[in-house]
């Protein structure tokens, strides 16, 4: 994959991605699913099992690839500037990676969905929930 210098890369369980880029929303009656936080023109979409990072991303949100190789367990540095980084030991360990959550939050330019959810609660119209949403897209 990284001979094509893909703009992202990631693999995981659908579970995880569901996690980082998903998000439902009780609306009254309805429940309203959508995929969010995956334009890489606005942030890396996320941090998974394994990340398939270009650098040119990387510095483009303003994310030091330093402190992100210094998280992951295992970093291979790939030609055309990638970086292939693992998070974890298995594809299930993200439920159990606390780590994570930390490494999300310090740095802004990495979709965090946590941020999002807050913001969903107050959510009381359709319109409303749409507006939100799309901002995260």
């Amino acid at each position: 994959m990284a001979k094509a210098n893909p703009i992202f890369g990631f693999a995981c369980t659908i579970e995880e991605r569901e996690h980082r880029n998903r998000v439902t929303t009780k609306l009254g009656i309805n429940i309203i699913e959508s995929w969010v936080g995956r334009n890489t023109q606005k942030y890396i979409p996320g941090l998974y099992w394994w990340t398939l990072l270009p650098a040119s991303l990387a510095e483009k949100h303003g994310i030091p690839l330093s402190t992100i190789i210094g998280a992951a367990l295992e970093h291979i540095e790939l030609e055309g500037k990638q970086h292939l980084l693992r998070f974890y030991e298995k594809p299930e360990d993200w439920q159990s990676a606390a780590a994570m959550a930390e490494l999300y939050r310090s740095l802004p330019g990495v979709f965090d969905v946590e941020k999002m959810r807050s913001k969903l609660e107050g959510a009381r119209t359709f319109l409303k929930l749409n507006a939100i949403i799309n901002a995260w897209r």
